[in-house]
């Protein structure tokens, strides 16, 4: 699970969600990945490192932006000191960015992930209903082509799935939207995957 951050700042109504989001993330987790950026340390990230040690799970440390690090030597004392922090399984450094050491750090994931009975059937690819794949695509490709054309707010609703003897599928949809366009309308047609 990707959580947001735990944040100090102003406690609004969206950080004290956030937060939660976060925190109760930590507890269903198998192993937690502890992101930081290369050369920072926030009162945020302790606050997220104190959270995570309390949790009793395995954590592994992941060091970001190393691309950025001049001179590379200035990396090793940064990592020294994050070690002295934690028990961390690994420190890994990388790039998102550029790419750098990812390799690593999947390998070092599944590593530390405990083997465990399937939850879905193998052959099951997804535990989420055509309906909303097929109402998330065309959410996806809508916000894509109109960008500003498109209200912020935007859902779609499947209100009817046909499968052709062929085997394609014909879908009927609404696209509801939070606000109404500038006096334009949109029209639709069913769609045939």
């Amino acid at each position: 699970m990707d959580t947001p951050g735990l944040h100090l700042g102003p406690k609004r109504a969206l950080n004290r969600a956030m937060n939660r989001s976060a925190t109760a993330a930590v507890g269903e987790a198998d192993l937690v990945v502890f992101v930081v950026e290369a050369l920072k340390w926030t009162d945020e990230d302790e606050l997220a490192l104190g959270r995570i040690a309390d949790s009793g799970h395995e954590v592994l440390a992941v060091i970001n932006k190393v691309d950025r690090v001049r001179p590379r030597e200035r990396l090793l004392p940064y990592m020294e000191k994050l070690a002295s922090r934690h028990g961390f399984r690994d420190i890994v450094p990388v790039s998102a960015t550029k790419g750098d050491n990812l390799e690593q750090l999947r390998r070092v994931i599944v590593a530390a992930l405990p083997v465990a009975a399937a939850i879905f059937p193998l052959d099951q690819l997804t535990d989420r209903s055509d309906s909303f794949r097929i109402a998330e695509t065309i959410r996806e490709k809508l916000t894509l082509e109109l960008v500003e054309e498109l209200p912020y707010g935007v859902a779609v609703e499947i209100e009817q799935i046909v499968v052709e003897e062929d085997g394609r599928k014909t879908v009927s949809a609404v696209i509801w939207v939070d606000r109404a366009a500038r006096s334009r309308l949109w029209s639709v047609p069913t769609a045939r995957a």
